[in-house]
C-alpha cells in the first residue's frame, strides 16, 4: 500500500470464478476499498464501481477482527 492506494488483480482460477490476493492487516482501522473493472472483452459489460470497507478491531489478545460490508451488489472474495 502506497499513499493509501492498493493495487490489487482478480486472478481467475480456472473454474469460472476470478480471487483476489490476500491483503493482510496488521493494525486495528477502518480501510476502504473502491473497487473498480476495466478493459474491454466482446460480450462482457464492466459493473459500476463498488465500495467495499473493512472495519478492523484489537481483541485484546495479540489478535485482530475483520468485519467487512460491501455497498451495491454482491462481489464474490
Amino acid at each position: 500500500m502506497a499513499d493509501g492506494v492498493v493495487a490489487n488483480v482478480l486472478v481467475y482460477d480456472g473454474q469460472n470464478a476470478m480471487k483476489y490476493a490476500p491483503i493482510t492487516f496488521v493494525k486495528p482501522g477502518t480501510y476502504v476499498y473502491t473497487i473498480t473493472e476495466s478493459g474491454t472483452v466482446p460480450g462482457i459489460t464492466n459493473d459500476s464501481a463498488k465500495t467495499l470497507t473493512v472495519k478492523v478491531t484489537d481483541n485484546g489478545d495479540g489478535t485482530l477482527k475483520v468485519e467487512s460490508s460491501l455497498s451495491g451488489a454482491s462481489v464474490v472474495f
